[in-house]
């Protein structure tokens, strides 16, 4: 069984395999691999929706950081100033 079958909502989604690569480097066992893939996605579904809610979400977040972390560092060197 492939995890697209299992979670037939998600399906397969582009950037699946780079989370997959390193469990299959780790775990020999497939059915092992698969389950421990499959606990991975159930923390990570967010990210594979097909609406990119989950992604636009993060994005969101992050950008926020770094407007945060910008303003920071220019209140910095105006003191300096």
């Amino acid at each position: 069984m492939t995890y697209a079958q299992f979670d037939f909502d998600t399906g397969y989604c582009q950037g699946m395999n780079d989370l997959l690569s390193p469990i299959l480097s780790e775990v020999v066992d497939e059915v092992d691999a698969f389950w421990c893939f499959k606990g991975l996605m159930d923390r990570m579904a967010q990210n594979f929706r097909k609406d990119q809610s989950g992604m636009n979400n993060q994005l969101r977040r992050l950008s926020l950081c770094c407007v945060t972390w910008i303003l920071s560092c220019l209140i910095i060197l105006s003191r300096l100033i």
